[in-house]
């Protein structure tokens, strides 16, 4: 296991699906992508892959994020195994990255919208594993508050502005 628990076959496995064989990867770490306290309902990793391009030689480096909720049963896990399954967590926040944001994106690029869209790209969903694999927003220069500090101006800013984006759209939303 690594930092955080990941199984390093899991990551090993997540880098081929999404990346498959025009790269070969030929180094990768894997550690916790939030501090203590921060998550409560599911292990967040940062997997930084270096590849060999199969073509070119040449290395590149990428970084994914993967979030996989907790599924030991030991008695520390025990309840927050039992209510996320209770609650299809995985199911719905599954849905939310395979249907609703990729609709909410086909609206905004229907209103000629091709901004960035300001979440992060669902890059693989593990469901046996209850993991999703996203783009690693840090690369785009975004930042992760602090849960115990609450959100800064930078981000309340950045949160209204979204919410400004999404109002003359609200009835392309309806169902």
């Amino acid at each position: 296991m690594v930092e955080g628990g990941m199984d390093p076959r899991l990551a090993e496995e997540v880098v081929a699906a999404i990346y498959g064989v025009s790269r070969r990867l030929v180094g990768m770490e894997v550690r916790s992508a939030v501090g203590p306290g921060e998550n409560y309902m599911s292990r967040i990793f940062r997997l930084r892959c270096i590849f060999r391009s199969t073509t070119t030689g040449g290395e590149e480096v990428e970084t994914l994020v993967a979030k996989q909720l907790w599924q030991q049963q030991d008695e520390a896990n025990r309840i927050k195994v039992t209510i996320a399954r209770e609650a299809e967590f995985f199911r719905k926040e599954n849905q939310i990255y395979t249907e609703v944001l990729p609709a909410m994106e086909e609206i905004l690029r229907s209103t000629g919208d091709d901004e960035d869209v300001g979440w992060a790209k669902l890059m693989l969903s593990l469901p046996k594993e209850r993991l999703l694999v996203f783009e690693d927003l840090a690369d785009c220069g975004y930042s992760m508050v602090q849960r115990s500090r609450g959100l800064d101006l930078q981000h309340a800013l950045i949160a209204a502005m979204q919410l400004a984006r999404w109002a003359p759209r609200e009835g392309d939303m309806l169902v």
